[in-house]
């Protein structure tokens, strides 16, 4: 199991649902086009990343794909 507190970023390699949000996967074509870096606040909750599919989140709705960020 990985200490998600003690990191800052990473890359996944299969589709990861962080804190209810649907993060892509990483892979090389992917980063040609923009980052599918996952970033974390130091607390472990999801600061940003690429979604894997749409959603509606707070309210505001989403497109699969789209690099969001959340509060802190």
């Amino acid at each position: 199991m990985v200490d998600l507190v003690r990191m800052s970023a990473c890359y996944f390699s299969e589709v990861a649902v962080i804190d209810g949000v649907p993060c892509q996967a990483a892979w090389f074509w992917r980063e040609l086009t923009g980052t599918t870096q996952l970033q974390l606040y130091p607390d472990g909750r999801l600061r940003s990343c690429r979604l894997s599919r749409a959603v509606t989140l707070d309210g505001v709705r989403y497109t699969k794909g789209q690099r969001i960020t959340r509060p802190e």
